[in-house]
C-alpha cells in the first residue's frame, strides 16, 4: 500500500486537501464531500486556515484544528489502486483537473456552503462564471461558455451557459448547465429562453438569460411551457426526442426566474451529485442537444428571412 509523504490545505472553505504519497501520486480530497454538509459544517468549517501535517506514526495526517485522519481512508488501500476508499473516489473527481464532471461536482458540493459567505469577490461565484470555460470550449471549440452565480447577490440557481459563437440576434435555445441549490443536482438542458424569448418568435432585443432587472420581462409559466411546446414540435424527428426528457426541471425553484428555468426546458438530462457520469457521456450529451440547438437557431432564422422577404413583397405591390 502506498504511503502519504506530504499533505497540504488547498481550499479551507471547502475543505480540499492535496495529498502525495511515496510513490509520487497525487490525489484531492473533499472533506466536505467524504463526511456531508452536516459533520463538515460541526468538525471543519472554519477550522482548516493552518498547516495541515503528517501524523507522527505516519498512518494518517493531521489536520490544523488537531483532528487526525487515518491513512487507510485517504489512499487506495491496495498496490495496484484497483480498491479505492470512498475518500478517493470522490477526490478522483478533482474541481482542478481538467474534467467536466469534476469541475460540475465541485459547484455542486460547495454552492450552498457558500451562498452563506459574501459574494461580492467569492472565489466560487467567479469560478461558475469562468471556470468552465476552457475545458468545455476545448471539446466545444465553436461555442462561447459563460456562467452566473447571480449579478449583485447570489442566485437561487447559478448556471452555466453555451451559445455559438457565429449566431447572431437574441440567445434564443442555448444549452444550460442548471444547478439545483442544494447541489443534489445539476440539469443540462436545451431551453427556450423566456427572457429572450417572450411572446413572438424573437424580442426586439438580445436580453441575457438571468441579467438583472429581466425577471420582470418574463412571460407566465403556462406561457412559456406553451412556447416550449411549440419549440419541441421541430424535434420530434430529431435523436433528442428519443433519449431525453422534456418534462420541467425540478430546480427545487421558489423564484419567478428560477420557475421559469424548469418550465421553459426542451429537453434535458440529469446528473447526480456522487453518481456523475464519465466526461465522454457528458461530450455525448451535449453534441446531441447542441445539435438540435443548431436546427432550431437554424429554423428560427429561416422565418426571419421568409418574414422579411414578405414584407419587401409588399412595399412592392403597394
Amino acid at each position: 500500500m502506498p504511503r502519504l509523504s506530504e499533505v497540504r490545505v488547498t481550499d479551507a472553505r471547502s475543505g480540499l486537501l492535496l495529498l502525495t504519497s511515496d510513490r509520487g501520486e497525487k490525489f484531492e480530497v473533499s472533506l466536505l464531500r467524504l463526511f456531508g454538509a452536516e459533520v463538515f459544517a460541526e468538525r471543519f468549517e472554519g477550522q482548516l486556515g493552518g498547516v495541515a501535517t503528517l501524523s507522527e506514526a505516519g498512518f494518517g495526517i493531521v489536520l490544523p484544528n488537531g483532528v487526525e485522519l487515518p491513512e487507510d481512508i485517504l489512499i487506495p488501500d491496495s498496490d495496484d489502486g484497483s480498491t479505492v476508499g470512498e475518500a478517493v473516489r470522490l477526490a478522483r473527481r478533482s474541481p482542478l483537473a481538467s474534467s467536466i464532471g469534476r469541475r460540475l461536482e465541485h459547484i455542486m458540493a460547495t454552492y450552498a456552503m457558500e451562498r452563506r459567505e459574501k459574494f461580492l469577490g467569492n472565489p466560487l461565484a467567479s469560478y461558475i462564471r469562468t471556470g468552465m470555460s476552457g475545458v468545455l470550449e476545448s471539446a466545444f471549440p465553436g461555442y462561447v461558455v459563460v456562467g452566473s452565480a447571480g449579478s449583485s447577490g447570489w442566485a437561487e440557481t447559478p448556471w452555466i451557459r453555451l451559445w455559438p459563437k457565429a449566431a447572431t440576434g437574441p440567445i434564443t435555445f442555448p444549452v444550460v448547465f442548471f444547478f439545483r441549490k442544494d447541489g443534489a443536482t445539476v440539469f443540462l438542458s436545451l431551453t427556450r429562453n423566456a427572457v429572450a424569448v417572450s411572446r413572438g418568435l424573437y424580442a426586439q432585443k438580445k436580453i441575457d438569460i438571468g441579467r438583472k432587472g429581466d425577471s420582470g420581462k418574463l412571460p407566465s409559466t403556462a406561457e412559456i411551457r406553451r412556447q416550449a411546446g411549440l419549440s419541441r414540435r421541430k424535434l420530434v424527428e430529431h435523436p433528442v426526442a428519443e433519449k431525453y426528457d422534456r418534462g420541467m426541471l425540478d430546480l427545487d425553484a421558489k423564484g419567478r426566474l428560477s420557475r421559469s428555468y424548469e418550465a421553459a426546458n426542451l429537453y434535458s438530462t440529469e446528473y447526480w451529485f456522487g453518481d456523475m457520469p464519465d466526461d465522454s457521456e457528458i461530450v455525448d450529451d451535449l453534441r446531441v442537444l447542441l445539435n438540435a440547438q443548431q436546427l432550431l437557431i437554424s429554423a428560427g432564422a429561416k422565418q426571419v428571412r421568409r418574414g422579411r422577404t414578405l414584407k419587401s413583397q409588399r412595399r412592392v405591390m403597394y
